[in-house]
């Protein structure tokens, strides 16, 4: 609900609410200070909150936003990239060793054998 300008008692429940609207639409809050005198004070800051927060909120999710749209789907095939690369090196790396493995039981001669792991 919008800002209520507190009218006064004697007001008609439509005097209060045209107060209101006109409060609100004129952004200006008119009223005595303590000494009497006229006082005027801005309801921009009051009206303008909810659209604050707003921009506050899409300025905070842009990073991920930004994120998510230029730096994903280049980290992605990158990653996939990786992700091969390792796969393969380690079906290298199990390879090799199966065949050392099946070079030492078929070796009868050690020398041979170390010969061979040296290379």
């Amino acid at each position: 609900p919008q800002i209520s300008c507190f009218t006064p008692s004697n007001f008609t429940a439509k005097q209060a609410i045209y107060v209101d609207t006109y409060c609100w639409d004129s952004l200006m809050h008119h009223e005595f200070d303590g000494d009497g005198n006229f006082e005027e004070r801005s309801l921009w800051v009051h009206k303008m909150f909810p659209y604050s927060l707003m921009a506050m909120a899409i300025l905070m999710y842009l990073p991920a936003l930004i994120w998510r749209q230029l730096v994903t789907p280049t980290l992605a095939s990158d990653l996939l990239f990786i992700i091969d690369e390792l796969d393969k090196s380690y079906n290298r790396s199990v390879r090799l060793a199966q065949s050392i493995l099946d070079m030492r039981q078929n070796t009868k001669n050690p020398l041979t054998f170390q010969a061979e792991l040296q290379r």
